[in-house]
Order: structure tokens, then C-alpha cells, then sequence
């Protein structure tokens, strides 16, 4: 089973709601990238997931998610990525972590 390993430095630890907006598409030379726009709370990050095998750019729009919105950038593919989505992985299937109820971006995660 593959394990993926976050070598950003955290600034800080507390995890926020976002929405990924407009702008979602796969990064060309990768399989595996998607890179993506996601509103914060007032303010639009960008993060370079790796989830293209599981979830298409256009069935993203719009989708509630929990990202960690206080790590240093890092260039994945020349691509500055902001945030970090949250996700469950099995090993063979991945799932974005979402609130169950719509909560505003931004809300932090406690």
C-alpha cells in the first residue's frame, strides 16, 4: 500500500471548511495531479492534490471539504500549492473529507 507523506512545514495547526471553486483541471505531465481553486473564507488558495485517479475536475465544483490552510507553499509539477485537502485513503479507494452539514468557509475545524 502506498503511503503519502506531507513534507510541508506546518506554521500552525488548525484545519479550516473550504469550497473548491472554479478553475479545477488536471496537471498536464501528471496522471495522479489535479489543481485546483479553493475558497477559504474571503480569500482563494490553490492546492495540487493528488486525486485524479478517483475524482474528476467537474464533479468538484462547488464541494464542501476540510484543508490545512497553514503550511509553507510547495511547487508540486511548477504548480505553488497553498492548502492541503483531507482525505481518507484504503489503499485502494480515496475519500475527501466533507462537513455533513454546509457550514461557510473558513469555519475552522476543531
Amino acid at each position: 500500500m502506498k503511503q503519502f507523506v506531507c513534507q510541508s512545514k506546518a506554521i500552525s495547526d488548525q484545519p479550516s471548511a473550504a469550497r473548491l471553486q472554479g478553475g479545477r483541471k488536471k496537471v498536464k505531465g501528471s496522471r495522479k495531479l489535479l489543481d485546483l481553486k479553493i475558497d477559504i473564507g474571503g480569500e482563494v488558495k490553490r492546492a495540487v492534490a493528488g486525486i485524479a485517479e478517483f475524482y474528476n475536475p467537474e464533479d468538484l465544483n462547488g464541494k464542501l471539504v476540510i484543508v490545512v490552510t497553514n503550511l509553507q507553499p510547495k511547487k508540486i509539477f511548477g504548480i505553488e500549492s497553498e492548502v492541503m485537502i483531507l482525505a481518507a485513503f484504503t489503499g485502494e479507494n480515496l475519500a475527501i473529507l466533507q462537513p455533513d452539514k454546509e457550514i461557510p468557509p473558513g469555519t475552522q475545524v476543531t
